[in-house]
């Protein structure tokens, strides 16, 4: 009876310590796993108007690195856990939709990462609102808000007339944006920037940043000129859109193609709706930006 007794004490102590045992390193591990958080809800652009233009963006996302491994990439707004507590370097990279498509995101390197030291605990949420700023190091190559007195474009011979003008009937920001006016007598409108542009340094991004407001396909393209010939490259066909929005378009791909080059210019592009007489197309805060 004593031996039985004894047998089962130990059997039951056994399985007593066991249940203990697991239960212990299940909560140790689960208490190791509990992750601080970081809410982002918004986003700021700062920018130094002469030098930079307006601080108009379309940010969507934002990529996270804790002491300098990144932890991914969110859309926005985000609550973000992290394995981790204390004091701890956050950077944060601005992503945006590279020519507005929703499957194209990306970091954006023209803009500088958001640097800061936080606290992390467990638990607890922390939130920030990023202000990022333009890479002074970039060559910010065309400005054009339509606040000054000319107008940085001129028309290709295919348009019937120089049909862009300063309005401030609708505008992004500022008290000026370009309208594009298009009707039965001139139906088609393409226009290029009167500057050439230096090509870029080897493997540079090139991105046309834009915001506009049309009821019509806006054509995005670049002419490149070399040996005394200009070509045109068509990149991207802008969809329509009933309010203010912002793009990022890639000009790296054909630019980096075409290399050779010795410049080029940007043009755009569209052409009236057969059955409505008279049509508008709103444009504003064009940028191009690349690294020399």
């Amino acid at each position: 009876m004593t031996k039985s007794f004894f047998s089962t004490f130990i059997r039951s102590s056994i399985l007593l310590f066991l249940i203990i045992f697991i239960y212990s390193c299940k909560k140790l591990s689960t208490d190791n796993d509990v992750p601080s958080y970081l809410s982002i809800k918004t986003v700021a652009l700062e920018s130094n108007n002469s030098l930079y233009g307006e601080n108009t963006h379309n940010i969507s996302d934002v990529w996270i690195y804790v002491d300098d491994v990144l932890i991914g990439a969110f859309e926005l707004p985000a609550k973000i856990p992290i394995i981790k507590e204390g004091t701890c370097k956050l950077s944060i990279t601005a992503g945006i939709k590279i020519n507005g498509i929703y499957s194209t995101r990306a970091a954006y390197s023209f803009y500088n990462p958001y640097i800061v030291n936080v606290e992390l605990i467990k638990n607890k949420i922390i939130e920030i609102t990023p202000t990022f700023t333009y890479d002074s190091n970039a060559s910010y190559e065309w400005l054009e808000n339509f606040e000054n007195n000319g107008i940085s474009f001129e028309s290709v011979s295919e348009s019937d007339t120089f049909s862009i003008i300063k309005s401030s009937s609708n505008v992004c920001s500022g008290l000026y944006s370009g309208e594009i006016i298009l009707n039965d007598e001139n139906p088609i409108c393409k226009i290029y920037n009167f500057k050439n542009i230096e090509m870029p340094r080897l493997n540079s991004h090139v991105f046309l940043e834009m915001d506009f407001f049309s009821p019509l396909e806006i054509e995005v393209g670049v002419i490149t000129n070399e040996s005394n010939q200009s070509i045109e490259h068509s990149v991207f066909i802008l969809n329509p859109t009933t309010f203010w929005k912002k793009v990022y378009i890639n000009l790296t791909p054909v630019i980096t193609r075409e290399n050779t080059a010795d410049s080029y210019r940007v043009y755009l592009k569209a052409v009236k709706s057969s059955n409505i007489s008279q049509q508008s197309v709103y444009i504003d805060n064009i940028k191009l930006i690349q690294y020399r």
